[in-house]
């Protein structure tokens, strides 16, 4: 059978799902990003970036969604604000 993919899945497939997918996603933000209280996100919209921004609610971590067309300056000044490393 082929590979079931993100896609494949049926809506409550898929809400089944995001608590096991929300866990283990922070479980590898927590192991990388320990020290870290902000973290930039550069994701395109979607359900990749919505369970990135649910794992690090979890963990206390403050999601900071960068947008890649804003531009060079304006990506520089969120990343100063924000204290992101």
């Amino acid at each position: 059978p082929a590979p079931v993919t993100r896609t494949a899945l049926t809506t409550e497939q898929a809400r089944a799902e995001c608590p096991a997918e929300v866990t283990e996603l922070g479980e590898s933000i927590r192991r990388r990003l320990a020290e870290e209280s902000h973290v930039g996100i550069l994701l395109p919209t979607g359900c990749g970036a919505a369970l990135t921004n649910l794992a690090l609610g979890v963990l206390g971590k403050i999601a900071v969604n960068l947008n890649f067309t804003a531009g060079a300056e304006a990506m520089a000044s969120a990343t100063e604000q924000c204290q992101l490393k």
